[in-house]
């Protein structure tokens, strides 16, 4: 149901724009929206990037275990599932490498750009349904081993009173959201690369469709085989997907027929499968961020070397910290990546915003076209006329463009209208309140790394950013990738009247990197400004990790320990502590490396208004100093906390890492974002080379 209601309508959305926009997210929004909305593009982006962060870790965990299965390292009688997850999650160099070669794999991929990138994704797509339809074969062969399709029954069987519990379809409006990617800007990026007559809206229901098809057979593919050897199926597929996929699946496998062989086909075959899955999706996640670079006149292959090198820097936390068996977690003994969660925590839900602008974007076309009808008096006012022409004018205008053998009708118009509000309200509301329902008053704590407060901290930050950042985005040459025969009127949209939305080749006339000299120093300075505070934050705050049971709570710094019971608060430095030593060395040295990221990222400042705001000579400096010190400042702090979390007790009872270590990290991302824009807003250095 939701497939029709949300995700197909979303990328039907998506197609038309970028289609007719010829551009990646933050082009397309500054094109349809005007010059200040690219920020929301801006947001599209780094949704989609942020989440590459660490799913490039979690990619890498399945070409591990297609490496574990095709040199029968999960097979045999001594072999434990469990054992062998937490090993491999416990071991960062192992993680690290198969992360490293995640992205390995991608950056060789799309470094040509779209042909090369339709290449590999046939070839992989081809290969996961020949190994997904393997795999199946294999499954449903198990199940009918003892007479019955427990497991495919299970599937298909519907259970009507289940239909009236409002979580089932929440649950099924937040799979369908995600599983599609709609809203997360990759139709939009991969629509820039269609022909004229490409037809976006069959693409559209082909996606959705073709998504949904690989979802059903590995669905049934895990439950007939999880039922055909499982003692209690039930509990084994509520656990979670990572336990399904990591710990119970290569038991089950190890059973399929044919003995060691048969073992061995069924567990090759799915986490190679699985391996091309998370590829794919590394492959859009990583060509959407650099869309954006080559549309702003970066040359590709920079672009992609960039991104791919962020992506493996910013995942590293993922890979290395906070990965627990605690018992409070983790009952049973397995190894959760918990730092990994909270990332998927703060950023997973941003995706609905990203569709939200998505929408806002065509009800902010329709409204104008109305608006404009009505002045030249070829449109009715008030709500009828609005409803007469508003409404469907972006399909009218972008989508049934005589290029598609599916005409779409005003079944889209009321979903992106109205279906489309209420369920984005449904979901924020039920995730929020669900949240506040259960976490109790520690959920509006700042601390708490699973509470709402961070969340809603971390996304004001970002956005706040981006606003900010926006003034600088759009006095930039933006360049529309349009492949020969492919020309489309922009004019009637914002972007029609921006001197500076052009073409591939061509080059600004009476622009210059003179718009406004002082702007990329005062961003840097600013956002440097930012990042000390930050790690200021960090530094003296009593929450690296933490620690709660009722009304008592204990709170770790990096020199003190708060102690929390009922009212009564006291703090007592970790050098007067009893047996808290190796936490008072860690602490120190944490402390240490953090004082010195924020002596580069003074440095930084420092430098900056010496070259750019007073009239002393200092020899030799320009701007690639300043960058390096700023990039060297957001290395060091991301290294204070890994530094810190390595040196804490092996046996530490603490199972959170809490909000001020998380902190310490965005302050190394925003003096990391410093040296960006001042590469980024290099006007000087405008590609005008072929996309």
């Amino acid at each position: 149901f939701f497939l029709f209601a949300w995700s197909i309508p979303l990328v039907i959305a998506e197609f038309a724009l970028g289609k007719r926009s010829r551009t990646g997210t933050i082009g397309t929004f500054r094109i349809f929206a005007g010059k200040n909305f690219a920020w929301m593009g801006l947001w599209t982006a780094w949704i989609s990037t942020a989440i590459g962060f660490y799913y490039a870790v979690v990619a890498g965990w399945c070409l591990k275990y297609f490496q574990l299965g095709i040199s029968n390292g999960l097979t045999g009688e001594n072999v434990d599932t469990q054992q062998v997850w937490n090993e491999f999650l416990l071991s960062p160099g192992t993680v690290i490498l198969f992360q490293f070669l995640v992205i390995a794999i991608t950056l060789l991929a799309i470094w040509k750009g779209a042909k090369a990138i339709e290449k590999v994704n046939v070839v992989l797509m081809v290969s996961l349904f020949v190994l997904l339809f393997m795999s199946l074969g294999l499954s449903l062969y198990m199940d009918m081993e003892d007479g019955s399709l427990d497991g495919f029954l299970f599937m298909f069987t519907v259970k009507w009173s289940s239909l009236s519990d409002p979580a089932i379809w929440i649950n099924g409006l937040s799979q369908s959201a995600w599983s599609c990617s709609a809203g997360m800007g990759m139709a939009i990026t991969y629509s820039v690369y269609m022909r004229k007559d490409e037809d976006t809206t069959l693409n559209a229901f082909t996606m959705g469709l073709a998504n949904n098809s690989i979802s059903i057979i590995a669905g049934l593919t895990v439950l007939s085989a999880i039922f055909a050897v499982s003692e209690n199926p039930l509990d084994t597929v509520t656990n979670g997907s990572s336990a399904i996929t990591f710990l119970a699946l290569p038991e089950v496998f190890a059973q399929a027929p044919g003995g060691s062989i048969g073992a061995w086909v069924m567990m090759t075959g799915f986490f190679l499968a699985l391996s091309f899955a998370a590829l794919t999706s590394m492959i859009s996640t990583v060509e959407l961020c650099v869309r954006n670079f080559v549309d702003h006149g970066y040359e590709r292959e920079k672009s992609v070397l960039l991104t791919s090198i962020a992506i493996f820097i910013f995942g590293l936390p993922s890979a290395l910290l906070w990965v627990t068996t605690s018992k409070e977690y983790s009952p049973d003994g397995t190894a959760l990546p918990l730092f990994l969660e909270v990332q998927d925590h703060i950023w997973g839900y941003g995706l609905m915003f990203s569709g939200l602008f998505i929408a806002f974007t065509i009800w902010k076309y329709g409204y104008s076209k109305w608006q404009a009808q009505v002045e030249a008096g070829e449109a009715a006012p008030g709500l009828k006329g609005y409803l007469g022409v508003g409404v469907s004018a972006f399909r009218d205008d972008f989508i049934n463009t005589g290029d598609n053998d599916i005409w779409i009708g005003r079944w889209w118009d009321v979903l992106l209208y109205l279906a489309f509000p209420f369920l984005f309200s449904v979901l924020i509301i039920s995730y929020f309140g669900d949240m506040i329902a259960s976490g109790g008053a520690e959920v509006w704590d700042p601390s708490n790394p699973k509470g709402v407060t961070i969340i809603l901290l971390f996304w004001g930050i970002v956005a706040g950013g981006f606003i900010i950042f926006n003034r600088a985005l759009v006095q930039r040459p933006l360049f529309r990738n349009v492949p020969e025969g492919a020309e489309v009127d922009i004019s009637m949209l914002p972007g029609g009247s921006d001197d500076l939305v052009m073409t591939v080749g061509d080059t600004p006339e009476n622009w210059s990197n003179e718009l406004d000299p002082k702007l990329k120093p005062k961003l840097i300075i600013g956002t440097l400004l930012l990042s000390i505070v930050l790690a200021m934050m960090a530094q003296f705050g009593n929450s690296w990790l933490s620690e709660s049971e009722g009304d008592f709570s204990v709170n770790v710094g990096l020199s003190d320990v708060e102690i929390s019971d009922d009212d009564e608060t006291a703090t007592i430095s970790l050098d007067e502590f009893p047996g808290w030593d190796d936490y008072d060395s860690a602490g120190g040295t944490g402390s240490v490396i953090l004082w010195i990221a924020v002596a580069f990222a003074s440095l930084s400042i420092l430098l900056t208004i010496l070259h750019h705001f007073t009239s002393i000579e200092v020899p030799k400096l320009n701007d690639n100093y300043i960058d390096i010190a700023c990039l060297v400042s957001g290395f060091v702090m991301m290294i204070s906390v890994i530094v810190w979390y390595t040196l804490l007790p092996d046996d530490t009872e603490f199972s959170d890492i809490g909000s001020t270590a998380i902190i310490a990290m965005i302050a190394g991302l925003f003096s990391m974002l410093a040296a960006g824009i001042g590469r980024f807003i290099d006007y000087s250095s405008v590609e005008t080379v072929e996309s």
